[in-house]
């Protein structure tokens, strides 16, 4: 019980002072210091053990359960910025414009999940044998250099969710069009890697912000 205690006041404290606390990097370094060689399962243990009660914390303060976990998946180990990440997604998450991102990033997800082809390709534009892969190519990118523009300003909680639903609205429309007029599987193995590259990146966007399968309706 005074374990739960010191690590709920642990969070607590890097929430309210808005600390740049990464909690993978303490535990490491507390490690090292020990008299005794300390195993990795050990160490990830202890953050399991934090990240619950920055959960608790978290929910305790008001925050929807789905909107915490779809931030803990990435963000657990920051508890700064994930408070703060929670929140504009709590603010958000039921919002008709927000299912539309959510569906725009389930399909590609779906789909690339599980395939070596999408692990290993990189995005070719010159296969490309359709406008509507160029286009979503395009848009792709821009959301990735929005996001990427927003990381490199970040305050110390450093949240980026409302940068991300905001950005990701410019892949709607693309990734709607995509689905509609290409067909992925293609027969030609390059064209078929390619393609799955293409859905691969577009899934990868919100890696680091949250875990879009974690909430309802995906």
């Amino acid at each position: 019980f005074a374990l739960r205690g010191i690590a709920y006041g642990l969070v607590q404290t890097a929430i309210t002072a808005d600390a740049p606390l990464d909690l993978r990097v303490g535990c490491e370094l507390a490690a090292s210091a020990q008299p005794v060689a300390v195993e990795q399962q050990a160490i990830e243990s202890a953050l399991a053990f934090v990240a619950r009660r920055l959960e608790q914390l978290l929910v305790d303060c008001g925050m929807p359960i789905e909107c915490v976990r779809a931030v803990l998946v990435e963000r657990a180990a920051h508890p700064a910025a994930a408070a703060a990440a929670v929140a504009q997604l709590a603010a958000r998450w039921e919002s008709a414009a927000f299912a539309a991102v959510l569906a725009a990033y389930a399909r590609p997800t779906r789909i690339v999940r599980g395939k070596e082809e999408a692990a290993a390709a990189q995005v070719n534009p010159a296969l490309f044998e359709h406008e509507e892969e160029r286009a979503l190519f395009e848009a792709v990118c821009e959301v990735r250099a929005q996001l990427d523009e927003a990381e490199d300003g970040a305050s110390a909680s450093g949240a980026r969710v409302n940068t991300l639903l905001d950005a990701s609205q410019r892949l709607i429309a693309p990734m709607s069009d995509f689905f509609e007029n290409v067909f992925v599987m293609a027969e030609d193995e390059e064209v078929r890697a390619n393609r799955l590259a293409l859905l691969r990146l577009a899934a990868a966007l919100p890696a680091g912000v949250l875990d879009f399968s974690a909430l309802p309706g995906w």
